[in-house]
């Protein structure tokens, strides 16, 4: 999987650079057109290296988790969050009473992060609003997290199969088109 990934990226790259050459060659586009395409290239390229980081970065309970970071969308609003944003969290286990922290919890076969007090400890497990929860499944407490308010649902796009389709596969499609067509063009023009 992630040498097809990387597979198409290397095309992906590749039509662009010859787009960019193309470009460059023409005498009609002017140069402001130039950079504002060099603009929107670069963009889109780091926008799909950023998706793609994501997808490959999912942890065993299906968030992107980047070495000590879990990026997390607010589902359920709370008094502390609003639905759809988006969360940083740092991990860090060490939890104390009455500390407020965030946890993964099992619904339908599906996990959810949630958030609550810690209530009471043990060796293994911590009681987080009167359930008792494993220690593996906290992440962390609520004290050193970013929120980005309504960044959660632009970032749920990206990692949904419609996303991932309508930003990187239909544009790399279409290159792929394109470039197909420019190398008709050149070999009748040799002709």
């Amino acid at each position: 999987k992630l040498t097809l990934l990387m597979f198409i990226k290397c095309l992906q790259y590749l039509v662009i650079y010859d787009i960019i050459t193309y470009i460059n060659n023409s005498s009609e586009v002017k140069v402001m057109k130039k950079e504002k395409f060099h603009i929107i290239i670069v963009f889109y390229i780091i926008l799909a290296v950023f998706i793609t980081t994501c997808l490959l970065s999912y942890n065993e309970y299906n968030y992107t988790e980047f070495g000590n970071i879990v990026l997390v969308t607010v589902d359920d609003e709370t008094d502390n969050y609003s639905n759809k944003d988006l969360i940083i969290i740092p991990k860090n286990n060490k939890v104390m009473d009455n500390d407020k922290v965030f946890y993964y919890e099992e619904v339908n076969g599906k996990y959810k992060v949630r958030f609550g007090l810690v209530n009471g400890m043990g060796d293994s497990y911590v009681t987080i609003n009167d359930k008792n929860v494993d220690k593996d499944m906290v992440i962390a407490n609520n004290k050193k997290i970013k929120q980005l308010a309504g960044l959660g649902s632009i970032l749920n796009f990206f990692e949904s199969k419609w996303g991932y389709l309508c930003i990187i596969i239909l544009p790399i499609f279409i290159a792929f088109i394109y470039e197909i067509y420019a190398i008709i063009n050149v070999l009748k023009k040799e002709k």
